[in-house]
């Protein structure tokens, strides 16, 4: 799930409640917060709560959380934060946040082609090619070596970038990794597609969701073709 502007999301420390951050993703694996710079002052491995509230009113839900990156930006300050207790998503925040999560559902285009990843911003980011096993409309699925897996171990964002056949030009895309299994000798990641630049988001899904169209892939909610 991407940013919402319905869910608001405080960080309880020593029992206290900061200043609500801007939830910038949450998933199955954890949740990432935009803050000011007058925002909490966390370091990685700091072990805190996060209190989802929606603003209709409803219950708050409480998680524990372990902060696995920060990052300071100009006037900004972002955290990345890892779930300690895995049934968190499944019994707490789903149920909660309801028809707003983002799932890959609908057809797979698949892809025998190589995608490129960055870690990092994109000037100075660490960029490398990984085997795209398929492509939907809301992410994409990538298979990694031993020697990829090191690299996005301890990583939760990366930027996206992939061409597809009779495309011009190539699709860039921000994306979270909600996903990780082993298949055989590789390992599977899924990755969504998130909103981080609004404007940029919008005009790449408009031209994806195109494309996937033209192709025949079901779109989330659609009934399969008999």
């Amino acid at each position: 799930m991407s940013s919402s502007e319905e869910i608001r999301v405080s960080v309880l420390a020593g029992g206290r409640a900061t200043e609500r951050g801007a939830l910038q993703y949450v998933n199955p694996i954890g949740a990432g917060l935009r803050f000011s710079r007058n925002g909490p002052l966390l370091l990685v491995g700091d072990d805190v709560q996060l209190e989802f509230t929606r603003l209709d009113g409803s219950e708050p839900r409480v998680v524990a959380a372990r902060v696995r990156k920060r990052v300071e930006e100009a006037g900004y300050r972002r955290y990345g934060f890892e779930f300690v207790d895995p049934s968190s998503w499944t019994r707490v925040l789903q149920p909660m946040l309801g028809e707003q999560v983002e799932r890959r559902r609908g057809g797979r285009y698949r892809v025998v082609d190589a995608i490129e990843v960055t870690i990092g911003d994109n000037v100075g980011g660490m960029r490398f090619k990984l085997p795209m096993h398929d492509l939907s409309y809301s992410g994409v699925g990538l298979r990694a070596d031993a020697e990829a897996e090191v690299m996005l171990l301890d990583v939760d964002s990366v930027q996206l970038s992939f061409a597809l056949p009779g495309m011009p030009e190539r699709f860039y895309f921000d994306g979270i990794l909600t996903q990780r299994r082993m298949v055989g000798d590789d390992i599977h990641y899924g990755i969504d597609f998130v909103a981080l630049d609004p404007v940029a988001f919008e005009q790449q899904s408009s031209r994806l969701e195109s494309y996937l169209a033209r192709c025949r892939v079901r779109r989330p909610g659609a009934a399969p073709a008999a």
